[in-house]
């Protein structure tokens, strides 16, 4: 059987955001990781660009208006159409795709970079990997991609271990993400997960917010 079909087999069902419950203000704003990315993609000159997970548009509309040729995809319509009622009158060059993660269905080297923000980490390590293998098949060669991976030193991963469906993965309980299956890894699995590519930066950066510690992998990688 081959590869593709058996990592169908094993993945857990994805599911949207509830954007109804989610504090949208902070979506509005690029993230700060972000912006040395943006900088140095334009410096190389590199134009189509696939926001994968784009929620309501903060990196898609700012790529847009820095000149990128941008497709964004996610799973919520409600987040789409939260996109195009901002851009209406902007006229920027920006397509929509309303698919799943794991549907990448785009032609083999598509893309000149691909931008994955906290989007991968809403499957399980089976679906997730699908979808590291999927951005590889479509970026250009020499093309990069920004990834993001959950990390086990979160308080999520570490306190509710009775939200586990395995070793990697939880279900999320509490809005806007309930339902939502989110997978945690280490460092050594993160670079595994991205053997194929040339990590160019991976940094582990953890965030204390109010009864919250967050910790994510930011990854730079090449093809």
């Amino acid at each position: 059987m081959e590869l593709r079909k058996l990592l169908d087999r094993h993945m857990t069902k994805s599911k949207a955001w509830n954007w109804s419950k989610v504090d949208s203000d902070y979506w509005e704003k690029p993230a700060e990781e972000f912006i040395p990315i943006l900088k140095r993609w334009k410096e190389k000159k590199f134009t189509k660009v696939l926001d994968l997970g784009c929620g309501i548009g903060r990196h898609a509309i700012t790529l847009a208006k820095n000149g990128f040729d941008v497709i964004a995809q996610d799973l919520s319509v409600d987040a789409l159409n939260k996109i195009k009622d901002k851009i209406k009158e902007d006229n920027l060059p920006i397509q929509f795709v309303n698919r799943d993660m794991t549907e990448l269905v785009f032609p083999a080297v598509s893309f000149d970079c691909i931008l994955a923000y906290h989007t991968i980490q809403h499957s399980n390590f089976v679906g997730l990997q699908k979808v590291v293998t999927l951005i590889h098949a479509i970026l250009k060669k020499d093309g990069e991609a920004f990834l993001t991976f959950a990390s086990k030193k979160s308080d999520s991963w570490q306190k509710f271990p009775e939200s586990h469906i395995d070793e990697n993965t939880l279900i999320k309980n509490e809005e806007p993400e309930i339902g939502i299956p989110h997978t945690y890894l280490n460092a050594e699995q993160v670079q595994e997960t991205l053997r194929d590519f040339s990590i160019i930066q991976m940094e582990e950066i953890i965030k204390y917010l109010p009864n919250k510690k967050l910790s994510h992998f930011y990854t730079l990688v090449k093809k």
